[in-house]
């Protein structure tokens, strides 16, 4: 047995707590024996039988269950995004949050450039980014110093609406000084009313390490 004695096993339950497709109420989903098995996990093993058993009952074609699970692939000490991505290529149609926690993970590995490919892949599928999506994807350019992919990203921000947001414009200044270009990222400093102690910190770290 995978669990230990202490968790509920799968094979206790008296039903199967069967779902119809699509997504249920959300206080049915979030109170759901299979979901609250998730938290139970301690290895990616134990957490592929959650996932058998999450699809025996029809919870898989619930977004929030899908969300759930491939929030666990990619943000637990457990990551296998191999494993995230064959979940996320049998969902029909990805809501923000799983598009999001993909971009999350891949910008977190050792070729960041994923995460910019897998931006263009939502944008092409018609799921428009939204403030969440920014951070990890700036940081992505940050990590391979990618200024051409840098400028395409930060003229999105803006064509969206998003440069007064406080984490998405602290992340622009930060990635350019990162990579280099003090110049664009003193100007968003300067054109923006979001100047706090983090966005300062950000462009004199910029600065400092440039000298």
């Amino acid at each position: 047995m995978v669990f230990s004695s202490s968790s509920v096993a799968i094979s206790s339950f008296s039903t199967l707590h069967v779902l119809p497709s699509g997504d249920a109420p959300h206080s049915l989903l979030q109170n759901h024996p299979s979901l609250s098995l998730l938290s139970k996990c301690k290895t990616i093993k134990s957490f592929k039988q959650v996932h058998s058993h999450i699809i025996k009952t029809g919870l898989h074609h619930s977004q929030f269950a899908l969300t759930k699970l491939i929030h666990f692939c990619v943000v637990t000490p457990f990551c296998d995004l191999p494993y995230a991505l064959s979940i996320f290529e049998s969902i029909e149609q990805p809501n923000h949050v799983i598009w999001n926690t993909m971009i999350r993970g891949y910008s977190a590995t050792s070729f960041p450039t994923l995460a910019v490919k897998f931006y263009v892949r939502m944008i092409l599928s018609g799921v428009m980014p939204n403030s969440f999506t920014f951070p990890f994807l700036i940081k992505s350019c940050t990590k391979f110093r990618g200024s051409r992919e840098a400028a395409q990203i930060h003229a999105h921000v803006l064509k969206l609406g998003l440069g007064s947001d406080a984490f998405v414009h602290t992340s622009l200044i930060n990635m350019y000084a990162q990579i280099g270009d003090l110049g664009d990222a003193q100007l968003v400093f300067d054109k923006s009313p979001l100047r706090d102690a983090v966005s300062y910190t950000a462009l004199i770290a910029g600065n400092a390490s440039r000298e």
